[in-house]
């Protein structure tokens, strides 16, 4: 009996995670080209961050910080609608990430 319990509390879990993947938005994914100026092409490192917003604009400053020194990396302007697909993007990431390689601890 207590055999038959876990099997079905097994396929119980199975069953609610295929509901709830069905559930879920369909993202369109849509190929686009980038082009990139070469020195660009290696990004640049930020261990943190500071936003903000206007009514018509985020702003995202990404700052490398070491001892007493703070370096803008870059800052990031973009309309409402823009930041908030950002955010779920980035959401669905840190989701997948964490599925793949466990838990990120936060510091």
């Amino acid at each position: 009996m207590a055999v038959k319990k876990k099997v079905a509390k097994k396929l119980i879990k199975k069953v609610a995670k295929q509901v709830a993947k069905s559930h879920e938005p369909e993202v369109a994914r849509e190929q686009i080209e980038v082009h990139a100026k070469p020195e660009d092409l290696a990004g640049g490192y930020s261990n943190f961050a500071v936003f903000k917003h206007t009514k018509r604009e985020f702003i995202a400053d990404f700052v490398w910080r070491m001892d007493n020194t703070n370096l803008l990396v870059s800052r990031i302007i973009t309309s409402p609608q823009q930041a908030k697909a950002i955010h779920r993007a980035l959401g669905q990431n840190i989701h997948n990430y964490e599925k793949t390689h466990g838990k990120i601890q936060e510091d």
